[in-house]
Order: C-alpha cells, then structure tokens, then sequence
C-alpha cells in the first residue's frame, strides 16, 4: 500500500493515490520540512497474527499431538517427535514474522534533493534535477522500479506488488516532471 503523505495543492497524478491520501491523515514527523512538496510512503500489506487465531492454533496444534498417541503406542516414536517438531518450527515462523519490522520505504523528492528511506535505517539522497525513474518489465508479472542519476541506480517498491509499483511509478515519474517544470 501506499499514500501520499504530501503533494502541492491541486496536484492530482491520479484518483486511486488521492483516495490514498485521505485514507491517513499525514504524519507530521514523516515529512522532514515544508520545503519538499512530494512524500511518498510505501509500505508492505501485512496484518497481525490475530488472538483468536492463537487460540485456534494451540486447539490445531493439541489435535495432531493426540494423532500422534497411537503411532507411539505402537513404538513409532519418530511420527510424534517430527510433528512435535513441526509444531514449534509453524509456532517459532510465525513469531518471528510477526516480531519483525513491515517492510516500508519513504521518498521525498524536493526541488533540489531526493530523499529515499528504508525501513532499516538506509537513507539515500540524489539531486532530482537528474533523477528519473525506469520501469523494467520483464514479465507480465515482474516489473522493477529503478531511479537512475547518471551511473547510481536504486530499486525501489519492493514491499508493494506489482499493480501498486506501476502505480507508483507513475506518481513518481509524474512528481519529477511538475518538480522540473517548477524548477526552470
């Protein structure tokens, strides 16, 4: 998913990112200053694992430990220990997951610099007089976003699926042109 956290007035690169904006209200501290007029956050589509689904879980998980009771009655004592291990492997993936940051990225592309950011900490900046950004399809289901300025090259929207990246593309492209246009 992704929203536009702030673009000048009366600027629409389309309707499904303006619904994307009054969707959240922007967040002051994600801006860095009034002077970049394009913010851009993206971020992956992912939901928690809820409560009730541990409870279905943990009965999920007591059904097949009482399959395993008469494999072991018989002197299969392998069948109950894989599942057994099984189970905690499901159990420690889906901690894991859940404990570990959404995959986001944030573009601000002012008159003079382009700001990129990750959800690690990364931050990119490159003049966006001379940034652009290609679309490399290679595929019908493979498309990458790349911003180019002279030799550096940065892939971007790898948390977002592939109708959102040309989506996305677009409202970046787009930024960039009326960024130049405001420039000269």
């Amino acid at each position: 998913m992704h929203y536009l956290l702030r673009c000048p007035d009366g600027w629409r690169p389309d309707d499904r990112a303006v619904a994307a904006t009054q969707s959240r209200p922007p967040d002051p501290q994600e801006a860095t200053s009034p002077s970049v007029p394009f913010t851009l956050h993206m971020q992956q589509n992912r939901s928690a694992f809820p409560e009730s689904g541990r409870g279905m879980l943990v009965a999920l998980l007591s059904l097949c430990m009482a399959a395993t009771i008469i494999p072991a009655v018989k002197g299969y004592y392998l069948v109950p220990i894989a599942v057994l291990l099984a189970m905690a492997a499901l159990v420690l993936a889906l901690e894991y997951f859940q404990r570990q940051p959404v995959p986001s990225e944030t573009i601000e592309i002012g008159f003079e610099q382009l700001r990129f950011r990750d959800h690690r900490g990364n931050k990119i900046e490159l003049p966006s007089y001379w940034t652009r950004i290609e679309q490399i399809r290679r595929g019908p289901y493979n498309l990458r976003l790349i911003l180019r300025c002279r030799e550096r090259g940065l892939e971007i929207g790898g948390c977002l699926n592939i109708e959102e990246r040309a989506e996305v593309g677009q409202i970046i492209s787009t930024a960039l042109t009326q960024i130049r246009g405001e420039r000269t």
